[in-house]
């Protein structure tokens, strides 16, 4: 195992020219040359950079992806280099893509690279023996943005490859120690894959016509939205049209004649929703222009490549590509892309072949340890599709999704590991992504809205859900490691807010610095109003979801006082929360209406809310006689709440499941609506709210990670298998037999597999259970008449 020191020993430097570290939107490729008289069986490369690179040895493409890191904590990646380092002389290459702003998903710093190559003893480090030179093919500086918070889009000119700025040395102003920016931590989890390119098809083409007049500061995006397509039948359009899948040896060779003002269009479709890098395979005449959308569906019968105001703020799912002349192939390493159709659009081109354009798939490497049968093929179908939701939405950590923001959330990536826990059985990448929100933690008592990154508002309940992120985290892996390394944070921001109380309830922060979102509902957006306007608290006010947020922390921060044996402090926070739940009850609640009022304070307008009552009922702050009423509530189809979202449907699940035998029916037919509707529109993955793309102004993700719930549902309630100590210690049975006729899980766990299935035979309910003899299950009355098969 290498560590740092051995980094530090290498005698490596970060190494940037001095001119532009600070400077936006650089791309710098750094050079390398040595000789190597035998190889070590495990040569291995170490580096780190700000903010993105690609490695190339010898020619060949070994890495890319640097790990989401801060500014004063960088990581570092150990690259095997084994088979492709090689006697003699060897060329080390690695481009490096400097951001240098903010965005959701990356915190500003300056621009560096380190690294040390090591085989057997011998260092060869970053330092003075370093070429470099600009990446002249990328235009340099700031670029228009995708959205706010994935980042700049990009444009490349294959032809200036051709023509390059000779290499310069690194000077001693060009270098920086260890000392100065320290190299402190290894990767925590698996690097990405980088698999072979996506099938796809071609499934439309044509001529486009172009107004540059109208508006010629515009964007790659706005242009491609606002051109005049005609389309083309195949045999009108290429030499051959037998074939117009991708890849394609033999190339789609266009033959139609572009007009002088615009070009030749192609739209693709990748069948199924994908992440991963763009990758063209072309053959084309110098100077022949690809500029390229991509998009998750064709609801304007196109890719929607600019979605928003005609303005800078536009977002912008487009970018460019210059050709040089010939066959060749290009990768974009430093923009992963989420969605199922791209769209060309090609102009100034004497000649354009299309062997292939598509995304290289870039999946974590997950091993599917949980399982769920039924003889359902919808449920299964639903469980399999949430699972290939999850995937598409875990790369450096946790993604809200693919296609629009790629940035990590705490409220979604509780959903998002609770489903991982069952469907995977894996811990350090959700543990990793938590740990980036405990970089974050600020003295006000809460983190970033998104991690790692500096934003100019936060969302007070995500903070306190990260808590109970770390919470579900002890008790579903019982590894301890977690809660003791996150522990002195946690202890510090439970007391700051504590501190705050009044009437034993938590009033909300006030400014603009605070975004107070519950849910992409009416009302709990941000504001009061049906839209997604935001609201400032400029005096003291009370929400309920907060507080009920913070109750979840309180329960979460005393799991893991324990784990980090600190008793004391564990029983004095569960009297604390012992006591905030007694005050949301006396705040909120409305006994002419019997349900929990949303907003108390601030002249805030009366507000009921199914995900209000649902968080009452979760965080057991109802008293036992009204909690039928708010669960009839709940399951009402004429209920006048406003209606919980999917984001935050798992709380409402949660609430009414506390009564499984009489409302599991319902929650799982439910689920079955809602999540088959989707598929019933072609869903590949499950989006962010049920209006689809049409929602956010036509701005909705079709696969976000917070709608992977069903994987959870399934095997927590309807297979009913949930830990009730660390690491299923202890672990209850209790499946939902209400539901349906039977199911079977694996359910993964530290120890091992638990295995469970249950099925009615006229009328007596049959199960079957193998645990690891570690493990003590403890099962529900519903089996208890039942018939234990071996």
């Amino acid at each position: 195992m290498v560590s740092p020191s051995e980094i530090q020993a290498s005698g490596a430097v970060w190494v940037w020219p001095a001119e532009s570290r600070e400077l936006v939107g650089q791309y710098v490729r750094f050079r390398h040359e040595f000789d190597v008289d035998r190889v070590d069986d495990v040569p291995e490369l170490l580096i780190s950079a700000a903010s993105d690179y690609a490695a190339y040895l010898n020619g060949e493409f070994v890495a890319w992806n640097q790990y989401g890191d801060f500014p004063w904590r960088k990581v570092y990646d150990r690259i095997a280099l084994t088979r492709r380092l090689r006697a003699g002389r060897n060329v080390l290459e690695i481009v490096v893509y400097h951001v240098g702003e903010d965005f959701f998903r990356y915190l500003k710093g300056p621009a560096g690279l380190i690294y040390a190559l090591r085989n057997g003893q011998t260092w060869i480090a970053s330092g003075p023996q370093t070429q470099w030179r600009t990446e002249s093919a990328y235009r340099q500086g700031p670029m228009p943005e995708v959205t706010r918070p994935l980042g700049p889009t990009f444009e490349y000119d294959a032809r200036k490859t051709q023509n390059v700025d000779p290499w310069q040395t690194i000077r001693p102003q060009d270098t920086f120690s260890t000392d100065e920016w320290p190299v402190r931590d290894e990767r925590p989890i698996e690097k990405l894959r980088l698999e072979p390119p996506a099938p796809a098809r071609v499934i439309a083409q044509g001529v486009f016509r172009r107004d540059e007049s109208s508006n010629p500061d515009a964007t790659v995006a706005r242009r491609m939205l606002s051109d005049f397509l005609s389309p083309r039948h195949p045999q009108d359009f290429y030499d051959h049209s037998g074939d117009l899948r991708l890849p394609n040896a033999r190339g789609l060779n266009v033959r139609h004649e572009s007009p002088a003002d615009g070009g030749v269009y192609l739209v693709i479709d990748l069948g199924c929703e994908e992440a991963g890098l763009l990758e063209l395979d072309i053959d084309a005449s110098a100077g022949a222009i690809v500029d390229v959308a991509w998009g998750e569906h064709l609801d304007i019968l196109r890719v929607s490549a600019s979605i928003g105001p005609r303005n800078a703020d536009s977002r912008n799912f487009a970018s460019r590509y210059i050709a040089r002349d010939g066959r060749q192939t290009f990768m974009h390493p430093f923009l992963r892309l989420g969605g199922r159709y791209l769209q060309l659009h090609v102009s100034g081109a004497k000649r354009f072949v299309l062997h292939y354009a598509g995304l290289r798939p870039t999946p974590y490497p997950l091993e599917h340890r949980g399982r769920f049968e039924t003889s359902d093929w919808l449920l299964r179908t639903i469980y399999d599709v949430s699972v290939r939701t999850l995937e598409l939405c875990m790369h450096e950590h946790y993604e809200d999704c693919p296609w629009r923001e790629q940035s990590l959330y705490a409220n979604d990536a509780r959903n998002q590991a609770l489903c991982g826990y069952y469907a995977f059985g894996e811990y350090r990448f959700p543990a990793a992504s938590f740990m980036l929100f405990a970089e974050t933690l600020r003295d006000d008592g809460y983190t970033e809205m998104c991690a790692p990154a500096r934003i100019e508002f936060t969302i007070p309940s995500f903070s306190m859900l990260w808590v109970a992120d770390l919470g579900d985290h002890y008790l579903y892996s019982g590894d301890a490691s977690l809660a003791r390394s996150v522990w002195p944070k946690v202890s510090r921001m439970m007391d700051t807010h504590l501190s705050r109380l009044v009437d034993d309830v938590l009033p909300c922060p006030t400014g603009n610095g605070y975004w107070h979102f519950y849910d992409w509902a009416a009302g709990l957006a941000g504001g009061y109003g049906p839209g997604y306007e935001r609201v400032f608290v400029d005096g003291v006010r009370f929400d309920a979801p907060l507080n009920a947020c913070f109750v979840m922390a309180l329960d979460a921060a005393v799991r893991l006082a324990r784990a980090a044996d600190d008793p004391t402090a564990a029983e004095r926070i569960a009297q604390q929360a012992r006591r905030v739940r007694a005050g949301f009850h006396a705040k909120f609640w409305n006994t002419e209406r019997e349900l929990y009022k949303t907003y108390v304070g601030c002249d805030a307008p009366d507000h009921w809310a199914e995900l209000t009552q649902s968080l009452a009922l979760c965080i057991d702050a109802c008293p036992d006689n009204l909690t039928d009423a708010l669960r009839r509530h709940l399951a009402r189809s004429d209920t006048e709440l406003v209606a919980t979202t999917l984001s935050q449907s798992l709380y409402k699940f949660w609430a009414l499941l506390q009564d499984a035998p009489r409302y599991g029916g319902w929650v799982f037919q439910t689920v079955a609506d809602q999540w088959s509707g989707m598929l019933r529109q072609g869903a590949t993955s499950f989006w962010e709210t049920l209006q689809g793309a049409e929602d956010f102004d036509h701005a909705g993700s079709l696969c976000h990670g917070w709608s992977a719930i069903p994987v959870y549902l399934y095997h927590a309630y309807l297979t009913g298998i949930r830990p009730l100590e660390p690491g299923f210690r202890r672990f209850v049975v209790d499946p939902v037999v209400s539901a349906g006729s039977g199911s079977a899980a694996v359910v993964p766990t530290p120890a091992g597999p638990i295995e469970f299935s249950w099925r009615w035979v006229a009328d007596r309910l049959h199960y079957r259970l193998v645990h690891p003899p570690q493990l003590t299950p403890q099962l529900s009355p519903a089996l208890a008449d039942g018939i234990r098969e071996s």
